[in-house]
């Protein structure tokens, strides 16, 4: 290993580190319009997800989104179907098949709280240039379109490392 391999192994690693605490502070920029409107992270995450449908989901894709198990989202699903933000159907041509939508309702209240997330986010970034926010959107997008290209997001093989 080289001097400059060594040099961005560093610089690879602050780039890691700042990553992994960015993706925790994440929800915390929109964790307040969520609670604002009512719902938990879980739950705000679900409605974003199903905000960004044009049909139905399915249950099972629901849970995959999210990371959870079926019967965790079924139990976020109960509590948005009381709340009033999502409804549940059959699938007509699948009767197993249990089908998710938003509600006008829903759709409405994760619209608004999705917008005070982003005016707040605005706020926090502010001072930067748009030319370094469309520098790092790039670097961004490069890094998301590595990871969607590892098989089963596993690490690639090293080869100079055993």
């Amino acid at each position: 290993m080289g001097v400059e391999d060594g040099q961005r192994d560093k610089v690879l690693a602050d780039v890691e580190a700042l990553l992994l605490q960015i993706g925790r502070m994440a929800g915390s920029v929109h964790h307040g319009p969520a609670a604002a409107s009512g719902f938990t992270p879980t739950q705000f995450m679900m409605l974003v997800w199903l905000a960004k449908r044009s049909d139905p989901a399915p249950m099972s894709d629901l849970a995959d989104a999210m990371g959870i198990s079926m019967a965790g989202a079924t139990g976020v699903v109960d509590r948005l179907v009381h709340a009033g933000a999502v409804c549940r159907q059959r699938n007509e041509d699948d009767r197993r098949q249990v089908l998710v939508e938003l509600t006008a309702q829903g759709r409405e209240r994760i619209l608004w709280a999705r917008h005070q997330g982003f005016l707040r986010f605005r706020r926090l970034t502010e001072r930067i240039p748009i030319a370094d926010l469309e520098a790092l959107t790039r670097i961004l997008t490069v890094i998301v379109d590595s990871v969607r290209h590892e098989p089963d997001g596993a690490p690639a093989a090293d080869s100079d490392r055993a």
